[in-house]
């Protein structure tokens, strides 16, 4: 064994956390983006992603399906953000408490999920579980990899520009996103007893 073996690990990245531990990770991506710039970041990803003419996405249908897959990936961060408020640390709860009430609630407001039923509220697990129905893991990370390569290759002007400086730590909390619902989507329903 190389006495040097120290020198080639690496820090476990936030996706790979998921599989372990989903909570923490998604109160780790909700602490990195809360729920509306999360939505603004994936709309400003999708006009780039489809104009950008020398990407996967040049092709119609492959914006189809960008298009499509943007719109499952936001549903599942509402869904996801509603379980992660679920399970908030009592001190995170009492932190936010302190804050003024007109902060608070316009806040509350700003997160709050706009494209879940009041039902998926109440039980966000079926908008998880039909993601990870309609989605394979194979195909999040190639859809995924091709999204962040037409941005990152993206010359052209947009008028609401996609932050590079954060463009790694979004495509990894998305990433993470996708990980944390196939991992819960494969266990048993978060708050509820296992039967057997």
């Amino acid at each position: 064994m190389s006495r040097n073996k120290h020198l080639t690990r690496k820090p476990v990245r936030l996706p790979e956390k998921a599989t372990a531990h989903p909570i923490s990770s998604l109160r780790e991506v909700f602490s990195n983006f809360r729920l509306y710039e999360l939505r603004k970041e994936l709309k400003c990803w999708l006009y780039v992603g489809i104009s950008n003419e020398d990407s996967a996405y040049e092709d119609v249908q492959e914006r189809r399906n960008l298009i499509r897959f943007r719109k499952e990936i936001r549903k599942l961060a509402e869904a996801l953000s509603v379980i992660n408020n679920a399970h908030r640390p009592k001190r995170e709860k009492e932190r936010l408490a302190e804050q003024p009430l007109e902060m608070r609630e316009k806040l509350e407001e700003r997160n709050r999920p706009t494209y879940l039923s009041s039902e998926q509220m109440a039980n966000p697990m079926p908008v998880v579980k039909r993601f990870c129905k309609r989605f394979t893991r194979k195909y999040v990370k190639g859809e995924m990899r091709d999204w962040l390569e037409a941005v990152i290759t993206y010359d052209g002007k947009f008028p609401k520009p996609v932050y590079k400086d954060s463009i790694l730590i979004f495509y990894e909390c998305l990433l993470c996103l996708c990980e944390c619902a196939f991992t819960l989507a494969d266990k048993r329903e978060p708050g509820k007893a296992q039967s057997g």
